[in-house]
């Protein structure tokens, strides 16, 4: 059988041991065998007669689970033969002649090249048979979803069907102009029915280009359960994407937050606070960012970043963010110092059409808690009407100076990371700032109405937003990658206080030009005058427990710039909490439903070996041991049965038909 089409690589060659080792071990069995018969003084028609009966059954055996091979089958009539001319040789004279030997090894010779090459065609040919049986399965797969979108009145052609974490992954192309994504969801409820499966676990996504889209079948929600931040505290660098969740196929979700503007939106006990401090998790490990918060909760979020510094400073030397505003006044500084940071790296002129962050003239990325407490024009202070009153900050004034710093801090490297609990204009700082914040972090909202002020002009991904009910799920779209339904990572409260310890030395010292240009606002931040007070609420928050702490050796050694290029990845993915089956068990099951007739474990690891070849399974096969355990539990579950009558092999059960035991 030839190679399936699309099938354009060869498998590597693997030197067929087996026949090697049948030949010359047969060759030491037949004289050894020899002697052993000549000291037991068995009768020669005994010795005949079990000679015939062994060789007649190794050639059937071998016909049978060879599937019919004739040079196989062949060998095995040659090696019958010897053993029986060599028996009787030894026999009537003795094992022990020169000349006979020689003749005995001349001809194991032979039939160890006859049989390698004998073993090899066949193990080619078996990998062929295997890659024909896969594309005939993919085949069907491809042909029962045309069926379905053809009944409902969406003919399309199916390019591939593939497994992921959450599910069933149907690659598709729209050859009818007619035919569209849009046109496409309006039947995905029908396609729910034809494959009886779970209400709303079908949506169309789009492909590489207009012409290609992707269904995907969620068969388990794996946005239900917390998957946690690896502890991981290495240095990062903002240049590059850093990992803040996990996508439904289990791949890690990275984005970059350099030169763009951030806006998270979500209600209360979406998992905001979650998902800043997880921002933060990662922002501090880069040496070439400057960590900025306004935490107008009275510093609330921004408690476990600061207070190791404040409980250990003879150790932990500074706190992991850089400055935190938990005042009016203090933000005012903050936003005022940032804008006049703009103007002096705009006048400078450094870095050309922009300024790329590096060790020595690190990005600023500034982080607000909620951004209506402090931007929302109908709250907080008003101007006192009274001339000779105490100034105040108002939320019109903070409002002002936030939405200069997102319109101008791009090509400066400073840029802001905002969260809302909604996305209208009144709570964002009005329409200014929404409109240049082309990142976009949806959490859970209350309705779809509410989702539109999110992810603007896609309906399709606002109704997808709107059905999500678990803490930390979200959908995260921006310019580059488009939208993405990803779980945020969870990172517990002690967990924070344990980065705070391990990534302060990491923290760069803005350049000399920031430094100038923000002077006393940023070189007196942490003055009793103006942070004495929160400093000292936090003598009583909890330090970690035990972490390996960074030394000022450390800090020393992270200011060489070739550490620049150091830089560790992000972490891997932990356990899945929502971990079903092996993909490998998956898989043969399919290839067991898909199957002409019965097969054998044998055969389905031969098949799963061939689509490792292939890049349809990630994993090699398993030992035959584990796949027998997994077969097993599939046919105490009704799932496959045993024909009966049969040893070892195992098919689907008949349509209307119970479990069948052997």
């Amino acid at each position: 059988m030839s190679a399936p089409p699309g099938h354009g690589h060869r498998p590597a060659y693997r030197f067929p041991w087996a026949g090697v080792e049948i030949s010359v071990g047969g060759g030491l069995a037949v004289w050894t065998g020899s002697l052993a018969a000549g000291w037991l003084a068995v009768p020669a028609s005994l010795l005949a007669a079990i000679l015939v009966t062994t060789g007649l059954c190794a050639m059937a055996g071998t016909f049978l689970r060879s599937g019919g091979s004739v040079p196989l089958t062949a060998l095995a009539l040659a090696w019958t033969t010897l053993t029986l001319a060599w028996f009787t040789y030894a026999h009537l004279r003795s094992p022990w002649d020169a000349k006979p030997v020689t003749i005995l090894i001349c001809a194991v010779l032979v039939l160890a090249f006859t049989g390698t090459h004998a073993w090899s065609r066949w193990d080619g040919e078996m990998d062929r048979y295997a890659a024909g049986e896969l594309a005939r399965v993919e085949a069907i797969e491809r042909r029962r979803y045309e069926q379905i979108f053809a009944r409902l009145g969406q003919p399309v052609t199916v390019l591939g069907v593939d497994q992921d974490r959450s599910g069933t992954l149907v690659r598709i192309r729209l050859d009818d102009g007619k035919i569209t994504i849009q046109s496409l969801d309006g039947i995905a409820r029908g396609v729910e029915v034809a494959l009886k499966a779970k209400p709303n676990s079908v949506r169309f996504e789009h492909g590489a280009d207009a012409s290609e889209v992707t269904m995907r079948r969620s068969e388990k929600d794996i946005l239900i359960q917390p998957v946690y931040l690896p502890s991981e505290y290495g240095p990062l660098t903002v240049n590059r994407p850093i990992r803040i969740g996990t996508r439904e196929d289990g791949r890690p979700y990275l984005t970059l937050f350099r030169e763009v503007a951030t806006l998270a939106v979500g209600e209360r006990g979406a998992g905001k606070s979650n998902l800043a401090n997880v921002i933060i998790s990662q922002l501090v490990r880069c040496i070439d960012v400057i960590v900025l918060i306004i935490d107008l909760k009275q510093g609330r979020m921004a408690r476990p970043w600061v207070a190791p510094w404040v409980n250990n400073p003879t150790v932990i030397q500074r706190p992991a963010v850089d400055w935190v505003a938990t005042t009016r006044e203090e933000a005012h500084i903050m936003l005022s110092a940032c804008i006049r940071g703009i103007e002096a790296r705009a006048g400078s002129g450094y870095g050309g059409e922009k300024l790329t962050p590096d060790r020595e003239h690190p990005a600023v990325l500034l982080v607000t808690d909620e951004m209506a407490v402090m931007f929302d024009y109908r709250r907080g202070p008003k101007i006192p009407l009274d001339p000779h009153a105490a100034p105040v900050v108002t939320n019109a004034e903070l409002a002002m100076l936030g939405t200069d710093v997102t319109e101008r801090g791009r090509s400066e490297a400073i840029d802001p990371i905002l969260f809302a609990l909604r996305g209208v204009s009144d709570k964002t700082g009005g329409t200014d700032i929404k409109a240049q914040c082309h990142k976009r972090i949806g959490l859970r909202v209350s309705s779809e109405a509410e989702a539109r002020y999110i992810l603007e002009d896609d309906a399709r991904v606002q109704k997808l937003l709107a059905s999500m009910r678990h803490a930390g799920s979200a959908i995260c779209q921006d310019e580059i990658d488009g939208p993405s339904v990803i779980k945020i990572d969870r990172v517990e409260y002690e967990q924070i206080a344990e980065i705070a310890a391990a990534t302060w030395a990491l923290r760069p010292e803005p350049d000399p030009l920031l430094a100038a240009a923000w002077g006393t606002a940023w070189s007196e931040r942490w003055s009793p005058e103006r942070a004495g007070a929160w400093k000292q609420s936090l003598m009583t928050a909890p330090a970690p427990a035990s972490v390996a702490l960074t030394t000022a050796a450390d800090h020393a050694r992270l200011t060489d710039q070739d550490a620049f290029n150091e830089l560790v990845k992000s972490g891997a993915l932990g356990a899945d909490p929502e971990a079903g089956l092996d993909e490998r068990h998956r898989f043969a099951r399919h290839l067991i439903f898909d199957a002409r007739g019965p097969v054998s474990p044998k055969w389905l690891l031969r098949l799963l070996a061939e689509a490792h070849r292939q890049g349809k399974v990630g994993q090699k096969p398993p030992a035959r041991a584990v796949l027998q355990r997994w077969l097993k539990a599939d046919v105490e579950a009704g799932i496959i049965v045993k024909p009966k009558g049969s040893y070892g092999l195992y098919e689907k059960p008949s349509p209307g038909g119970g479990q069948r035991t052997a």
